[in-house]
């Protein structure tokens, strides 16, 4: 497994041919990748669109084209001196180190704010769009800087999911697991004198390994 930070976006990195032999799949998740050319370089994928940086341009169906670093500063930011390269670990040690320089790397982007990340609480909003809502707002993110976080899914659409007035549950574990939060479901009596009564809360984590906690009336 290779990674490399350039500016503020984590990549995976993959050999030229690797990308040929997968194009369509790469092409899919492009906001991720970047490639190996042989010239000392790594290259995210962009948009010909409207990209002008330093990157693999996909201009067909077998046509790419790469724009080197120019300038000093977009040498050493592109540079594959950079690449965190699990597979030349030699040791436990090793890896330790490695990941930990992977940490550093992804939190100096999750803690870099370009815009704060301020969702709308609507009046019709429902109980868990409300709090994921608090949750994003309380965390004081950008929320792009998190897009590589959301995995396979769209992420334009994902962020648009908070102008709704209600989530999935699907969608909110996703949003939970992206954004380091744990999220407890809790099950409790509705009040003390309900028919059937459970007696004791039931608490999971729907999205980490978290043994249920009771908590049996009586028990501090």
């Amino acid at each position: 497994m290779r990674k490399m930070k350039i500016r503020d976006s984590l990549y995976d990195v993959i050999t030229y041919p690797e990308f040929c032999r997968g194009r369509d799949h790469y092409l899919h998740y492009w906001d991720s990748v970047a490639i190996l050319n042989g010239d000392g370089y790594v290259y995210p994928i962009r948009n010909p669109q409207y990209d002008n940086r330093p990157g693999l341009y996909p201009l067909g169906m077998s046509f790419d084209w790469f724009r080197a670093p120019m300038s000093t500063y977009e040498m050493q930011e592109y540079s594959q001196a950079n690449i965190i390269d699990f597979a030349e670990a030699k040791s436990f040690r090793d890896v330790i180190e490695m990941q930990n320089r992977l940490n550093q790397e992804e939190r100096s982007i999750l803690t870099t704010i370009n815009q704060l990340t301020i969702p709308t609480i609507q009046e019709n909003d429902e109980p868990a769009m409300v709090a994921l809502k608090e949750a994003i707002i309380a965390k004081h993110i950008d929320l792009d800087s998190y897009d590589y976080r959301f995995g396979e899914s769209n992420f334009p659409n994902d962020k648009r999911l908070l102008k709704k007035e209600s989530i999935s549950l699907k969608k909110l574990i996703a949003y939970c697991n992206a954004l380091d939060i744990n999220a407890i479901l809790t099950l409790t009596d509705l009040s003390p004198d309900v028919p059937n009564p459970m007696g004791h809360d039931i608490v999971y984590s729907l999205n980490h390994d978290l043994e249920h906690e009771t908590e049996t009336e009586g028990e501090e």
